[in-house]
């Protein structure tokens, strides 16, 4: 009976050890998404905001051929962007925890944030007082410029 207590605790603690570290693992692949996503949008970011530059009369989606992107990056589902008045915003409609902090860290830049009924609030979640288009959907990721 010892012997069948000693195997269970010994199973027990061999499970309980390879749970903690898978949920490491998947805490690491979680940062790795994000940085990764973080990095997309700043390229992407560059690029729109060189064209807007460039054409500072242009209203509207720049379109992906005008953006003059690498040809190694593939433009993630959920990335868009929108120019007015030589103003360019990106925005990533497929926010999650962590993405707005991750892009800051990135870019450096203040105009990263979060859309909230028409503005862009902070990765802190403080209003910046500036309005956005209103194409750009609720809860998105902005990288602003």
């Amino acid at each position: 009976m010892q012997l069948i207590g000693l195997l269970l605790s010994i199973l027990l603690l061999t499970a309980y050890y390879f749970s903690s570290d898978t949920a490491a693992r998947q805490e690491i692949n979680s940062a790795v998404q994000l940085d990764s996503v973080a990095a997309s949008i700043v390229i992407y970011q560059r690029q729109a905001a060189e064209y807007a530059f460039n054409n500072p009369g242009f209203t509207g989606a720049i379109p992906a051929a005008s953006l003059n992107l690498p040809s190694w990056y593939a433009i993630p589902p959920g990335i868009y962007n929108y120019a007015s008045a030589g103003s360019v915003y990106v925005y990533y409609t497929d926010n999650r925890p962590g993405l707005p902090a991750a892009l800051y860290e990135k870019s450096r830049a203040t105009g990263v944030g979060v859309a909230k009924a028409g503005f862009l609030y902070t990765p802190q979640g403080n209003n910046t007082g500036r309005a956005l288009p209103a194409v750009i959907a609720n809860g998105s990721l902005v990288y602003a410029q």
